[in-house]
């Protein structure tokens, strides 16, 4: 329980770290690269990261069959490790194929809005990537397995001390005149350095041990079934989060790429909120399948981590709207205004699947995350067709509709009628104990934004006290009205605890 606790607070330390960098290292980036090479940069990487779905689903297999094997003997858990390593290696060739494949044609994709040493860059940071994204599998399966191990603290504290040291080496050598090709560059020394630390860690400290010759059996076939769909599931994330940018640099050129690189790379930072709970619980949540829970219990988890992961997530939400506008304009410059926008359309019913992540582990625990897979599989092809002809008629604002009209249905509506039906989780109880948070955020965004008509946000002066005072209204308006006597009471026991050291 120390490694959960500490885990899930280093993790939002760490998100909160890197989202600071990132204010200021984006920018940077964007000043010294120029927004074209941006824009190349955000594309070659969206590009690549499209080879992900080459792991078939099996990285988030790893823990939900680590329990199962665990509970025969360790002999079997070493049969597991020994499939995955044999399994992710060959995806690693694969991935440097295909991406060496993608790289050479390159200017079949990007020869029409890309002129010629853009196309140079854009190869060269493909090939990169491509080798970054094999070191990336390969660590995989040590990463999964010091996961399973519930070894959290090594975990974060190593992703904290790469969020500090990437952008310490790449914005010196940018500014002495290296292209933005050293972005890939050091993020492929990075993850070589990675996977070297999740190798010591796994086989020194945690015993990490492989049986290569010896087969699987039958729990090969259940793992490539489970697999299957979560192999869905990352294709889904991916047509989603990546492939509409893509289509916008083909329509639209690199220029345009860089303002959706900016909606994505915000909107990443509510997954990263939501994950950073939801994340330290799969093992748990496994292990609670394992041992026969109840859907009681499993509901109580859900709307206990639920109503964190949504309270935090509405703080955000509610502080974008009310001060992201001069954010954005402050953080990436001109020429990025559609981004706010864009943010508060997307960001809104992202905020049900986000706030639910738990429910898909329970999900994905119980063997009952096919129909998620199959429906959500169904609105991404939806939402791809949807931007193409968005993009044409509305110009880059069209991006967003295709995602929006999918989670609106998709995770808001079919999945929380799955979750209360099919899967056993009590979704009424959990939508009555977050209805106070959801209310309590709309005051508070109402209240913030009226007193915009008192305090003009048009510096880093003002744009703080609004900030703040929006802050003081949202936590008074929580404590006062939506929290709850658990999270009344921890916060009392945290604040005496402060007081005492």
């Amino acid at each position: 329980m120390k490694q959960i606790k500490t885990g899930a607070v280093l993790s939002y330390v760490n998100i909160i770290l890197k989202n600071l960098v990132n204010i200021f290292y984006t920018p940077l980036l964007i000043h010294l690269a120029g927004q074209n090479n941006f824009g190349i940069y955000q594309l070659t990487a969206q590009t690549i990261a499209t080879l992900s779905i080459l792991s078939m689903g099996f990285s988030g297999a790893y823990i939900h069959f680590f329990w199962m094997e665990k509970k025969k003997g360790e002999e079997f858990v070493r049969r597991l490790n020994g499939t995955y390593l044999k399994m992710f290696a060959t995806i690693a060739i694969l991935s440097i194929v295909i991406g060496a494949l993608v790289t050479i044609f390159s200017p079949l994709f990007f020869g029409n809005t890309f002129n010629s040493s853009e196309l140079k860059i854009a190869r060269i940071m493909l090939g990169l990537m491509s080798l970054n994204m094999a070191v990336t599998f390969i660590s995989t399966i040590f990463d999964s397995f010091i996961s399973a191990n519930q070894m959290f603290v090594f975990q974060q504290s190593r992703i904290l001390a790469t969020t500090i040291i990437q952008p310490l080496i790449v914005i010196p050598l940018l500014m002495i005149g290296f292209s933005v090709v050293t972005v890939a560059m050091v993020q492929l020394i990075t993850s070589i350095v990675l996977l070297l630390l999740n190798v010591r860690f796994a086989i020194v400290k945690l015993n990490m041990e492989f049986a290569l010759k010896e087969k699987m059996g039958p729990t090969a076939k259940l793992i490539f079934a489970f697999s299957g769909f979560l192999l869905i599931n990352d294709i889904v994330d991916l047509i989603n989060n990546n492939l509409p940018g893509v289509i916008v640099g083909s329509l639209l050129g690199p220029a345009s790429v860089a303002v959706y690189a900016i909606v994505v790379q915000t909107r990443n930072i509510f997954f990263q909120l939501s994950l950073a709970l939801s994340n330290v619980f799969i093992p748990k949540i496994n292990k609670m399948f394992s041992e026969s829970a109840s859907n009681d219990e499993f509901s109580d988890v859900m709307v206990k981590v639920g109503r964190v992961q949504l309270l935090i997530l509405l703080f955000v939400y509610g502080g974008f709207i009310v001060v992201g506008k001069f954010f954005i304009k402050m953080w990436a410059g001109n020429g990025f205004q559609d981004a706010y926008w864009m943010l508060v359309i997307t960001l809104f019913p992202a905020l049900v699947p986000l706030s639910q992540n738990v429910g898909i582990e329970i999900q994905r625990a119980k063997n009952m995350h096919k129909f998620r897979s199959l429906a959500l599989g169904t609105l991404a092809l939806v939402n791809i067709i949807i931007t193409y002809y968005s993009l044409k008629i509305f110009g880059l604002t069209g991006s967003v509709f295709g995602y929006v009209f999918s989670l609106a249905i998709g995770n808001g509506l079919l999945i929380n009628l799955y979750n209360h039906f099919v899967v056993g989780l009590d979704m009424v109880k959990f939508w009555k104990s977050t209805f106070k948070l959801v209310i309590g955020s709309a005051l508070s965004i109402v209240l913030g934004l009226a007193l915009q008509m008192f305090i003009n946000v048009d510096n880093v002066l003002s744009f703080s006290l609004v900030g703040l005072m929006y802050a003081c209204i949202f936590y008074l308006i929580w404590y006062l009205w939506s929290s709850d006597d658990n999270e009344k009471i921890f916060l009392k026991k945290y604040i005496k605890k402060y007081i005492k050291k």
